[in-house]
């Protein structure tokens, strides 16, 4: 499954935040498409719940909202 989230993430925070998700995804491809409005993150695949990773990012102060 792919799982696709609208971010507040900025390009500047981008490679904290990619490697705090490859942590816990060590075995996803995971993007950050900071030339979309919505910076959009794609993890593929995604092997937990769409709102744990949500709740990843909001514990580190971001927004994260599934699409």
């Amino acid at each position: 499954m792919i799982a696709v989230f609208k971010t507040n993430v900025c390009e500047a925070d981008s490679g904290d935040v990619l490697h705090l998700l490859r942590v816990h995804f060590p075995d996803s491809y995971i993007t950050i498409d900071h030339e979309d409005c919505d910076n959009v993150l794609r993890i593929a695949p995604c092997h937990i719940p769409e709102h744990g990773v949500a709740q990843l990012l909001s514990a580190k102060g971001y927004e994260c909202e599934s699409l």
